[in-house]
């Protein structure tokens, strides 16, 4: 994002973009705004700095191009994963209504 556009932004900025990219082809025609919550200036010392991510290569190692589906939103584990919500509420998901506070 830095290179192609001038945006210095940090990592759920950077999975806002992949998941606007996904939707985007998914759409084609479409317009979809993307919002990106975060600045890179915080991550100069992590997802920056080669020698960090160095050492993490293979933990990094993923297919970005588009979500895997999975059937329940309990499944949802360390990848990049996609729950068909549709316009069912909250208890018709998980089966439960959602705790107040």
């Amino acid at each position: 994002m830095h290179s192609q556009y001038g945006l210095f932004l940090g990592p759920t900025a950077g999975a806002a973009y992949a998941v606007a990219d996904w939707v985007a082809r998914m759409n084609p025609g479409k317009r979809i705004l993307t919002i990106f919550p975060d600045h890179g200036i915080r991550y100069l010392q992590t997802i920056f700095d080669p020698e960090w991510l160095n050492e993490r290569a293979e933990e990094l190692k993923r297919d970005w191009s588009h979500p895997a589906v999975v059937e329940d939103p309990k499944e949802v584990g360390r990848d990049w994963e996609y729950f068909a919500w549709g316009r069912r509420s909250y208890p018709e998901v998980l089966g439960h209504a959602p705790v107040s506070r």
